[in-house]
């Protein structure tokens, strides 16, 4: 196999595709980031070709080695060996293009889990942050029935939430969250008194234990592509997820 074969360049490459091919092989084959013992093997390949094309001295006496035909009447010892054209590996050129695109997107990707670690730091902050709203009155409460079951969609002046229908004067206790609205916890008030024990928790199915497994997943997810690093499939594959896992939790926002 020739050093262009190698570098997978035309043998007429100028320089600039020269060192782009060796970038790119260098970055899908280095030691550090495969343990294949044949990535290791055409790492050091790479490396040997690039030290040869990149010099343009070495680079001409190459060329004059590789198009001199050998003597016709040359015996087998003085005959130049001639380097045997090889078709690339099909496996090789897909890894190598896998790699590429990798490195390719793993700015974006890291924007990406940056901002969904931003977002799952605002839920943990609205869920800190709680609002008591005493002796709400209710202003509206249809009543929709699905194949599940049925609930309603409860409104009062501060908040608008899905679960116990209550009578339209009604007054109730609300406990909900200051950025994302989302409603904790609804207490029924009794005439002459501030909050009876009827009360109703876990309204808000993000916020509740099962639903909390969502956003700190995301934080995970985004914190380690969001990490510092050269490995541009880490950064692709945590922002895909990510990208997963906002989708499902902005729906859960909406549905409380």
């Amino acid at each position: 196999m020739t050093h262009y074969q190698i570098l997978e360049v035309s043998v007429g490459a100028s320089a600039a595709d020269i060192r782009s091919a060796y970038r790119l092989l260098v970055l899908a084959t280095h030691p550090d980031r495969t343990p294949d013992p044949a990535a290791h093997a055409r790492y050091l390949a790479v490396n040997t070709a690039y030290e040869t094309l990149s010099n343009p001295n070495r680079r001409a006496a190459y060329d004059k080695e590789l198009f001199t035909p050998a003597p016709i009447f040359a015996t087998p010892q003085s005959r130049a060996p001639q380097p045997l054209a090889r078709k690339p590996h099909h496996s090789s050129t897909s890894h190598n293009s896998y790699s590429a695109l990798y490195l390719k997107y793993a700015p974006l990707g890291r924007i990406v889990c940056k901002a969904a670690l931003t977002f799952s730091l605002l839920l943990c902050i609205d869920r800190i942050w709680v609002l008591d709203f005493p002796r709400e009155s209710v202003l509206n409460s249809p009543l929709f029935s699905t194949k599940r079951g049925s609930y309603c969609i409860v409104e009062t002046p501060h908040a608008t939430f899905h679960g116990q229908c209550f009578d339209v004067g009604e007054t109730v206790t609300i406990h909900r969250t200051a950025l994302f609205r989302q409603v904790l916890s609804v207490c029924l008030c009794e005439e002459g008194q501030n909050v009876s024990s009827d009360c109703y928790e876990d309204i808000s199915f993000l916020y509740a234990s099962g639903g909390a497994l969502f956003p700190v997943t995301m934080f995970l997810t985004a914190a380690v592509g969001a990490w510092p690093g050269r490995t541009g499939r880490r950064q692709v594959d945590c922002a895909m997820t990510t990208g997963i896992l906002t989708i499902i939790i902005m729906w859960l926002l909406a549905i409380s």
